[in-house]
């Protein structure tokens, strides 16, 4: 996609090099680095401490305060998110020739974490039949003119939630990761037999695994909103739309930070001894960028989906509600089953004495 790029915008004497684009060891690397980089870098390794350390609070929160063990096993993925992403970041910071391999692999998590959370939803709903039972009773439909993908579909008509429909919609989900990690082994193997990505192979590779994502991307906007009405206890769509944006925008920032080395928009970042290709340049601020997002999503996750907040963590709310039944129990208050059967026997009484009196009347 960056030759591509490079070829279409790029105007001038510099532009009919299509030499191998030298990137420099770590070793070479960290001799050259400049000032602002290793301040930068220093950053990174600190956003990447405290994002692994709120990781392994989450983890305690979900491994402690979770019975459903299958729900535990699903919300692991979506919890070592920010923790594998931000250290895919850092390491290609460090590392400038394993800074696309390492984004490859960033974006394939982000794909896996879309599927598991449509599993999440079937799961939380009890099953895929029980959740197709509960939106046809409610009168729900599937609508598949969803922005920006498909809203010029006005002439197909909106789809029951049966189980069959679901189905088809969570394959167009699960073979996004599929697709991108087949790709990326094909991608390994023709760089190592060429030892260069200047190849068309390559531009067809990152068109077809765009093509894939969209695809991906768009069944999970038809299913997850319809199957998350049912969960807003769980805080669910929220969820969704946490890892889905961290996709789109790791997806978008790339491409815009490759336009950025095109145009040698992007700051040196190395001393002049080694002067790095504008598209390791540019890689770089997209790993730092990365790091910012993933403490951002940390302290969201942190704040938004809090014991108390959200119905993943049923051990707390009966914890709390022991809690509240030991303290009355010790101050001898009445509890709200007594309180209701209080009221009744009131009522009661009330319609009694109103007897009497109309009969001492007459």
């Amino acid at each position: 996609m960056t030759l591509v790029l490079r070829q279409w915008i790029c105007r001038g004497a510099g532009c009919n090099d299509t030499s191998e684009e030298y990137i420099p060891d770590v070793q070479q690397w960290m001799n050259a680095i400049g000032y602002h980089s290793l301040w930068m870098m220093t950053g990174a390794a600190a956003m990447t401490g405290i994002v692994i350390c709120l990781s392994l609070l989450h983890l305690i929160f979900v491994s402690t305060l979770i019975s459903d063990e299958k729900i535990r096993s699903e919300l692991y993925w979506v919890v070592l998110m920010p923790p594998v992403i931000v250290v895919c970041g850092f390491t290609g910071m460090v590392l400038p020739r394993a800074a696309l391999f390492l984004y490859a692999i960033a974006l394939v998590y982000y794909m896996i974490c879309i599927f598991v959370l449509v599993c999440l939803m079937n799961t939380l709903n009890g099953s895929r039949k029980s959740m197709c039972e509960k939106l046809m009773a409610k009168g729900e439909r599937i609508s598949i003119r969803i922005y920006p993908f498909a809203c010029w579909l006005t002439c197909f008509e909106d789809f029951l939630p049966t189980e069959e429909n679901f189905r088809r919609f969570e394959v167009l989900v699960f073979q996004s990761p599929i697709v991108r990690i087949l790709l990326e082994i094909l991608n390994i193997t023709v760089f190592m037999e060429l030892s260069s990505r200047k190849h068309m192979y390559f531009q067809i590779s990152n068109f077809a695994a765009m093509i894939s994502m969209f695809i991906g991307s768009y069944g999970s906007y038809v299913i997850v909103p319809v199957g998350a009405s049912l969960l807003h206890e769980y805080r669910f769509l929220l969820l969704f739309r946490i890892v889905d944006f961290c996709q789109l925008f790791w997806s978008v920032q790339k491409f815009v930070g490759d336009l950025c080395g095109i145009l040698d928009w992007v700051p040196s970042i190395a001393h002049d001894s080694i002067k790095l290709p504008s598209s390791a340049e540019a890689q770089f601020y997209i790993c730092f960028l990365l790091c910012v997002e993933m403490l951002f999503v940390s302290l969201l996750a942190t704040f938004c989906f809090q014991p108390s907040r959200c119905a993943f963590f049923d051990k707390h709310r009966k914890r709390n509600a022991m809690g509240n039944a030991d303290e009355c129990a010790e101050d001898g208050c009445v509890s709200d089953v007594e309180a209701e059967s209080g009221a009744e026997d009131g009522d009661d009484d009330d319609v009694q004495q109103q007897h009497l009196r109309s009969d001492e009347s007459e």
